[in-house]
């Protein structure tokens, strides 16, 4: 695996280097509020900023493109409804700074839900959340997590 450059630099906030290439992050959020944040040339301004539930996820400066998606994501202007959602974000070329460049964006669709405990359903090391949707569904006749899956199966076992 390749080092960008800026992870090096320990920037206390998301960037696109924090994502491998075509990685898609599926998260839940946690809080969004505002904080005082210091861009690199030292002025400082307020900015909306969401925490994930996710350990080990840094937080997000959410700038106005993005917010408009998350709204119309999660169907709420309201960002304190915003909190136990799920997002995703992927990196994309953007016009910022008067160049092309790459930069976070949500993407347009809300991720995938389990019908039995309503957790984000999330990839896992041999299948994407799209597979784990379309087995859970065609095996047990809804869509679940892999937990709800491993749970309903040893259920099946036992019988």
């Amino acid at each position: 695996m390749k080092t960008h450059w800026k992870k090096l630099s320990n920037t206390k906030y998301m960037g696109s280097w924090d994502f491998e290439p075509d990685e898609e992050k599926i998260l839940t959020i946690a809080d969004v509020h505002q904080e005082e944040v210091t861009a690199p040339d030292g002025t400082s301004e307020m900015k909306r900023v969401i925490t994930f539930e996710e350990t080990g996820e840094k937080p997000f400066i959410v700038n106005n493109t993005n917010a408009a998606t998350i709204e119309d994501v999660l169907n709420t202007p309201y960002m304190e409804d915003w909190a136990g959602k799920g997002i995703i974000l992927v990196v994309q070329k953007i016009q910022a700074f008067g160049k092309l460049t790459d930069g976070i964006r949500v993407r347009p669709v809300k991720p995938y839900e389990c019908e039995e405990c309503r957790k984000i359903i999330k990839g896992d090391s041999e299948r994407t959340p799209l597979e784990i949707k379309q087995q859970t569904k065609k095996k047990f006749g809804k869509v679940l997590c892999a937990e709800c899956e491993a749970l309903l199966k040893g259920k099946k076992a036992g019988e």
